[in-house]
């Protein structure tokens, strides 16, 4: 009898077991490991908005191969080669000898005046869902030379009867017409490449007639153009003055230096430099040998390169479509943790509120909807933008989990709840997106006022408790 009893008062009274105890710790350490597993999507969603972005990179490169990369002038500019002695001396057979010899060098000359004034007319290509800039544009280069005094030498020849006269062109294939300078006066033809260790690497030339030293010369040259999204020059001289129109009303000046004057509206810009000699780093005229030491100018500067690098002085302007649905894919993505996060917040205060069990593998498809989300945005933005894109997207995720919690919670007006906090959420992320100036502050201050409700509705929960009974 006495042991019936026994047994009778064990089975009633069942120790509750360890996940029983402590089945809100338990939870909270499932959705910490959760959000854990979700920052694997989330990564490959990085993964592929990078992958976009370089194909873009690889359509505008493939549209520039067929039309012409941006191009950058330079010059024009005189070589006057000349011949220079040099004498050396050798010991042999314990006898000293004497050698001269000739080497071949070059004299650059810039000119004192140099005006440029020209028309950029855009067109958009497109190559899959990738709009790139490209343009055609006739310019006019006139300005002065002033050929240096013949200084008698002994060891140096001018050989002015060689001179050239050359114009560095980024890319040849943006040009659509022939060239003809009129050189005080005389029209002379030019013909494709630049002479050995030029200052430019690529460009056109032509033989100049018989110079006399210290003479004063005029020339005007017409270019007619093609190229895409930037157009630089290089100031080459004492003063120089650049005059640009175009119907792109996104432009950005950028370079060594910015215009004076500008007008930007709607229907396109107008632009002016002025350049001086003094605000560059290289002399109006100077040898070869000065320019090896001192100049790398080999290297044509190629759309995105750091202007800060070319010893030139390039300045000008870069024709952008105001696209920039990767960097804004790429920093929405950032936000990505604090949205899951929030989401199985307010998920988990749910659950205990309203006595509702959700699964582990339920909060994971809800935080796979979230990640979708972005997926979703970078695909959309590339045909309608990311404004457009991230509004659909934000209401194709709500809507998906608001149908969802409904019928887990089967709590309609609870889940609608949640779709309307996420739909805050979505908006002040978006704000946050479009600010440049203030958008740490905003961001600091939104999420102080997060914690702090989290905090406060936190208060009302008993811990002690487990999340069921």
């Amino acid at each position: 009898m006495e042991t019936q009893t026994q047994n009778t008062t064990t089975k009633g009274n069942i120790r509750p077991t360890f996940l029983q105890r402590n089945a809100l710790s338990v939870k909270i350490v499932l959705i910490g490991l959760l959000i854990l597993i979700l920052l694997i999507p989330i990564a490959m969603v990085r993964g592929v908005i990078s992958e976009r972005s370089r194909n873009a990179q690889d359509a505008i490169r493939e549209v520039q191969d067929k039309w012409s990369n941006a191009q950058t002038v330079t010059g024009p500019y005189l070589e006057i080669p000349f011949e220079e002695e040099v004498t050396s001396v050798s010991y042999e057979n314990n006898q000293e000898k004497t050698q001269i010899r000739k080497i071949r060098k070059s004299l650059y000359v810039l000119p004192e005046n140099l005006d440029i004034s020209g028309t950029l007319e855009t067109e958009i290509l497109r190559r899959g869902p990738y709009e790139i800039v490209v343009y055609k544009t006739p310019l006019e280069l006139s300005g002065t030379f002033a050929l240096p005094q013949d200084k008698k030498s002994r060891d140096r020849k001018y050989l002015l009867s060689q001179a050239s006269l050359s114009i560095g062109l980024s890319d040849l294939r943006g040009i659509s017409e022939q060239i003809t300078i009129d050189w005080d006066g005389t029209p002379l033809p030019c013909h494709s490449g630049l002479p050995a260790n030029s200052i430019a690497a690529t460009g056109v030339t032509t033989d100049l007639p018989d110079l006399q030293a210290g003479d004063t010369v005029r020339f005007s040259v017409r270019l007619h153009l093609k190229g895409s999204q930037s157009m630089q020059f290089a100031p080459l001289g004492r003063t120089t003055r650049v005059r640009l129109a175009s119907d792109c009303p996104t432009p950005s000046f950028n370079g060594s230096f910015l215009p004076e004057q500008r007008d930007v509206t709607d229907s396109g810009f107008t632009a002016e430099w002025k350049v001086l000699n003094l605000n560059r780093n290289y002399p109006q005229n100077f040898t070869s040998d000065w320019k090896d030491q001192n100049l790398n100018t080999r290297s044509t500067r190629h759309f995105g390169e750091s202007y800060n690098d070319n010893p030139l002085a390039l300045f000008g302007v870069d024709l952008l479509l105001p696209v920039k649905q990767y960097q804004q894919a790429t920093r929405s993505v950032k936000y990505a943790s604090l949205f899951i996060i929030l989401t199985f917040v307010i998920c988990f205060f749910v659950e205990i509120t309203r006595k509702k069990n959700i699964h582990p593998f339920q909060y994971l498809l809800v935080g796979l909807a979230l990640c979708l989300f972005y997926t979703l945005l970078i695909s959309i933005s590339e045909y309608l933008g990311f404004g457009w894109a991230y509004l659909i997207a934000a209401v194709m995720t709500i809507a998906l989990l608001v149908c969802y919690l409904a019928g887990l919670l089967k709590i309609k007006r609870t889940a609608c709840l949640i779709g309307g906090l996420l739909a805050l959420l979505y908006a002040y992320i978006y704000i946050l997106l479009q600010m440049e100036t203030y958008a740490l502050l905003t961001g600091s201050i939104g999420l102080f006022i997060i914690l702090a409700i989290i905090m406060r509705f936190s208060l009302k929960i008993n811990w002690n408790n487990p999340i069921n009974d």
